[in-house]
């Protein structure tokens, strides 16, 4: 197992109720491919949010397969065709029958006969002419790179994790785009679904999964997210296709320098830490400057509201947040009155990344290596909480801790900054069912916490690139959690933003999990290689 042709229908286009669940894409396009209701296919073009109609022939279809780098299908009347990009810009339909396909669509397109009963659609949603529309070869090969990388330090090799390290190769590269607009970089969007854009912390895991599949393209992620930096350091929430639509109300965890030291661990591209290691050093002073307040031992998270304070966090709809006082802080932005470890473990990490990078750079790591021991001792001394097991979040006024138990629980630790008897003690939390051993294991929030929701976003889904920081914490002893979440990537058909711990299933409350999600398809790269780990130290 390894290799495309392993894993037949890899994603689901369609669920049993007919909603679209996943949009084929290569190449970095930016329109994706889905099966049709009422004709064979259905291109969706993401620049304006459109559906169009692609009939290719009058015969029904007979038969459907779904592979990561094409589509196949299998008509009445015995044609058979099968679909992939040859760029960014084209869609090629290769028709093989005794009589000429008859496309219908409104997109502009053409046809030409390549062979013995052999005919080529070539559709290009904006018109242009297309160079090398012989893609099928090629696009395996390059489909079987990846597949080959990211199956190399796989260890499960049971049929349910091989199924879903597949569909999580396939998931990120669907939602890979090229450079477009006012986007002068690639990237990986989060979904084709509900996000047509690059995210902060997304990007940040993103960059840092394809670190060991395309480093280029995690390379090209880091600079699409820089692009928009400001003078001052700060990077926004967003960086949109139209730069007007970037949200500057708040910005996101800080985990660029993470991503960047494992792209120059894996690729070796000195000139992208020359370019992107002071970019992420005033991005850090930045958050120093803008998020701490009167010499405080952590930063917080900020906003210009108390929704964007949330949204600084990555935790969009937390109780973390409802009973935290916001207060002034510099210039526009208000402050919550919390210390929270997940972004405190989150700059340990970033430093001793900073750390690792220095020297190529040209630049002294030890300011970075005092500022990370400085930082382990603090969170080791002051976020502890011994009465819970876990590191826990603590009003700034007074140092008291809020008694929220939250995946927040374990991040100091897999940043390095627990003592043995901490983690010894912290194991105990993640595997009591009361708390974190849920059916499928490590709820955002607590099964224990008051408000838990199981359909209810932060407040209870599992979230894959969290529950991946808990099986890093607890090592050798995580190998049965591990399998449940396998389990659960398995099933479906689509990898989603976030799961019920209860049933394992798809988040269907007030927000619905989207499907086809990118970090989720990254936390099963990183866990199919033993991560994510936090930056080497040394």
């Amino acid at each position: 197992m390894g290799r495309v042709a392993d894993f037949p229908d890899v994603l689901r286009l369609r669920g049993p109720d007919g909603r679209v669940t996943g949009l084929f894409s290569d190449c970095g396009a930016w329109f994706g491919v889905t099966w049709g209701e009422r004709a064979h296919l259905e291109l969706r073009t993401f620049w304006n949010e459109r559906a169009h109609a692609l009939q290719l022939t009058p015969a029904p279809v007979r038969a459907r397969r779904v592979w990561a780098d094409r589509l196949e299908l299998e008509h009445a009347d015995g044609a058979q065709a099968r679909v992939g990009f040859a760029s960014a810009d084209a869609l090629v339909i290769e028709h093989v029958h005794a009589q000429p396909p008859q496309p219908a669509t409104e997109l502009p397109f053409s046809v030409a006969r390549v062979g013995e009963r052999c005919w080529r659609v070539v559709v290009v949603p904006e018109g242009g002419a297309v160079a090398d529309a012989d893609c099928f070869e090629r696009n395996r090969r390059r489909w079987d790179l990846w597949f080959e990388r990211a199956f190399a330090p796989h260890a499960a090799r049971a049929q349910p994790a091989d199924t879903a390290l597949a569909r999580a190769v396939a998931t990120l590269f669907w939602n890979w785009r090229a450079p477009r607009r006012e986007l002068a970089h690639a990237g990986v969007i989060p979904s084709p679904f509900a996000y047509l854009g690059y995210w902060g912390w997304d990007s940040w895991k993103h960059a840092h999964a394809l670190s060991r599949l395309e480093p280029a393209l995690a390379a090209e992620q880091l600079r699409a997210m820089f692009s928009r930096q400001r003078r001052d350091g700060m990077v926004p929430d967003t960086v949109m296709p139209r730069a007007s639509l970037d949200n500057w109300s708040n910005s996101k965890p800080p985990m660029a320098g993470w991503a960047l030291e494992a792209v120059w661990r894996h690729g070796g591209d000195r000139g992208l830490v020359a370019d992107l290691y002071p970019r992420n050093a005033a991005f850090l002073a930045w958050w120093r400057q803008q998020r701490g307040s009167g010499g405080e031992p952590f930063l917080r998270c900020g906003g210009v509201d108390r929704e964007t304070a949330a949204w600084d966090s990555g935790w969009d709809d937390s109780v973390r947040f409802a009973g935290a006082e916001l207060e002034s802080g510099v210039g526009p932005w208000r402050l919550f009155d919390l210390w929270q470890p997940d972004l405190n473990a989150y700059l340990l990490a970033e430093y001793r990344a900073m750390a690792r990078l220095a020297p190529s750079a040209g630049a002294d790591p030890a300011p970075w290596e005092e500022q990370a021991r400085q930082l382990q001792v603090l969170l080791r001394e002051r976020l502890w909480d011994e009465s819970v097991g876990a590191f826990v979040d603590r009003r700034a006024r007074d140092g008291a801790s809020t008694g929220v138990l939250s995946a927040a629980a374990w991040l100091p630790a897999w940043a390095g900054a627990a003592s043995a008897r901490q983690q010894a003690r912290l194991a105990q939390t993640l595997s009591d069912p009361r708390h974190f051993a849920t059916p499928l294991p490590f709820p955002a929030l607590a099964a224990s916490a008051s408000g838990f929701d199981p359909d209810g976003y932060w407040n209870g889904a599992v979230w894959l690139d969290h529950a991946a920081l808990a099986l890093h914490v607890l090592g050798p002893a995580g190998a049965e959690p591990a399998r449940r979440l396998w389990d659960a990537a398995a099933d479906g058909g689509a990898l989603y933003e976030c799961y019920s711990p209860l049933s394992g299933r798809p988040c269907a409350g007030r927000r619905e999990a989207v499907p086809q999600f990118s970090w989720s398809a990254a936390a099963l790269l990183e866990m199919a290689a033993g991560g994510p780990e936090p930056a080497p130290t040394g």
